[in-house]
Order: structure tokens, then sequence, then C-alpha cells
């Protein structure tokens, strides 16, 4: 099977997650320089990595012609499948040029976050073009694929909960690029705090040396989002063998087992979240438990090997829809020259 696996985001989910799958099958890797440039390292010697520049959307001209470069690219690969992250707004209006192959896409958020005001910059009705456009659709959790189906009107049988392959082994990586931003201005939330004297904050772009480190020094990670659909940090914590509290939204749940690799509270419930957080300081044994039972969850559900198998399968699906469709296309000739 020929996979061109596509992104414009998402680095080092995508060069694992390719890895794996070359494990099986002949794939195409295209994704941004500047996104795959920390994680080469990590690049099974079957991948074919083609890298791009990843233009600013405000730039049509060098959009164009990157999206010219890479449907070229497409298809001199002559894929069975592709597999798409999310979508792109320039990118999105090219996947009727692509109509000949089928294509796999991976919901990673249906709907704009709140509080995302990059997001404003692509229109939702360019993502949920490319949504609609799929033959199956991915996503990281139960609670995400009813939104998907309830919001999108995918049919449930194209929809596939595969969770979020594992993140943040430590490992060899080139330098990241100097092109990452900051977070919002900080100075409205620093005023809320009773001792901010008492708080570290990075308000920076964190490279992954220092992410590594940051982790591995937490006792407790703590999500209190008061929306979400799914979250990349929780595998992340995991992989450090960290418990994790996070509020009850999304599809959270499916990766924290309350009482288990950590503690559920309710979204704006300052009190239940600091409960939960100072009970797992306060006891060593039981943090120390609850990380090894988080590490053992992300082995089995999270590990590359197995997300791949998965994804694999989702391909299959893909090309038999298309391969039926094709038949009854026939069948339907056949009938009338008949």
């Amino acid at each position: 099977m020929k996979v061109a696996f596509l992104s414009f985001d998402f680095g080092e989910y995508c060069v694992r997650l390719a890895s794996a799958l070359a494990r099986e099958a002949e794939v195409l890797l295209l994704l941004p320089q500047q996104e795959a440039a920390p994680y080469e390292a990590l690049l099974a010697p079957g991948v074919a990595f083609c890298p791009f520049h990843k233009p600013r959307l405000r730039q049509p001209l060098r959009q164009v012609r990157t999206l010219r470069a890479i449907l070229r690219r497409i298809r001199a690969f002559d894929p069975d499948v592709i597999h798409l992250q999310q979508g792109h707004l320039w990118f999105n209006l090219a996947l009727p040029l692509l109509a000949r192959y089928p294509l796999v896409l991976t919901i990673h958020d249906p709907r704009r976050h709140l509080g995302d005001r990059g997001g404003l910059r692509t229109p939702q009705a360019a993502l949920d073009f490319g949504f609609r456009r799929a033959a199956q659709v991915i996503v990281h959790g139960g609670e995400l694929k009813r939104r998907v189906v309830e919001e999108l009107g995918i049919p449930p049988g194209a929809v596939h909960d595969i969770p979020h392959v594992a993140i943040g082994e430590v490992a060899v990586r080139q330098p990241a690029p100097e092109e990452a931003g900051r977070g919002e201005a900080f100075d409205r939330y620093r005023r809320l705090m009773a001792h901010p004297e008492r708080f570290t904050v990075y308000n920076d772009y964190i490279p992954d040396e220092t992410r590594t480190e940051l982790f591995q020094r937490a006792s407790v990670v703590a999500l209190p989002y008061v929306e979400a659909t799914q979250s990349g940090v929780i595998p992340v914590a995991y992989t450090f063998a960290k418990p994790v509290v996070a509020t009850s939204v999304g599809s959270l749940p499916s990766m924290v087992e309350h009482g288990r690799t950590g503690y559920l509270v309710p979204p704006r419930d300052e009190r239940a979240l600091a409960d939960a957080i100072v009970r797992l300081l306060l006891d060593p044994a039981l943090r120390r438990q609850m990380g090894a039972n988080a590490r053992r969850k992300l082995d089995a559900e999270c590990g590359v090997e197995t997300v791949a198998r998965q994804t694999l399968a989702v391909y299959r699906r893909a090309l038999n829809g298309v391969a039926g469709r094709e038949d009854r296309v026939a069948r339907e000739l056949h009938s009338r020259a008949v």
C-alpha cells in the first residue's frame, strides 16, 4: 500500500506515526521543514520525506507555489490513499484536484477553541469542506466522534476513534527553528494570582529540551480546560509517568481514568481542582502508582505500533469503499447496456 501522509502542523506526531506506518506500507511524508526539523532523527529509513516551506496564510502567491509543488509530488508518487491531518485553508481548496485518490482525514479539532485567535484566520467553512470530502475520518476520543457525526453529518461508520500516538520520548533532535511566538499578554492573569511570587510562568515557546526537563521535574500535570476536544499534553505526561488532573470536558475522560491515572474534576470548579492536586502532592506513593498506571495505559493504547495498525485498517476501509463504488458503477453501466 502506498500512503501520502500530509500535514501542515503536528511535527512530532506525524514523524512518529509515519515512521511506524512505513513498517507495513510505502509512505511519502509531506511536512513543513520547520515542523519536521526537531524530529528528523526519529524518521524511519523507509519513509520518503518531502519537506516544504510553509508560507503564511496571507501570502497567496507563495501558497500557490507551495500547493503546486505538493500536488506534483503526490501525483508523481501516485498513492493508494492520502492521509491529511486536520486540513489547511489553501490546500483544502485544491482537494478536488486529487479526487481520484481516497482521502483519510484526521480531525484533531472540528471547531475552533475558545480563545484561539489564530484559528480565526481559517474560515470554518474551509475546514468543513475538507472534513466532508474524506472517505474515512479519524478522531482521538469518543466525545470527538459524537461531535463529528452530529455537527458535520458524517456517517458514524466512517468515523474511527483511534488514540493520539505517544509523543515526548527523549531523543536526539536538531535545534528548533527560530520562528516560534509568544503567548498572549499575561499581566491581567498575573493580577489574579494571590501569591504571584510562588509561580514560575513560561509565556514563550517551549522547545522540546525544556519540555522534557519540565515534565521530568513535575509531580502532577494539571489541565484545567473549560473547553476541549482532546489533548496532546496527556500522552506527554504519561510518557514521563506523571498523573494528570484534568477537567471532564471533550474526550479527556477517555484518556484520564479517574482514580487510576489521575483525577477528573468539573470545569470551572477551582476547589475541586485544588483538592485533587493537593491530594496527589501530599501522597508520593499514590502519585507514583498513578504515574505507573498512566505509563502502562500509554504503552497499551497509544504505542506507535498499535496506532499504526489501527490506522492501516482505516486505509483499507477507504480503499474498499472506492472499489465498492467502482463495482456498483460498473454494474449500473452493464445493466443499462443490457
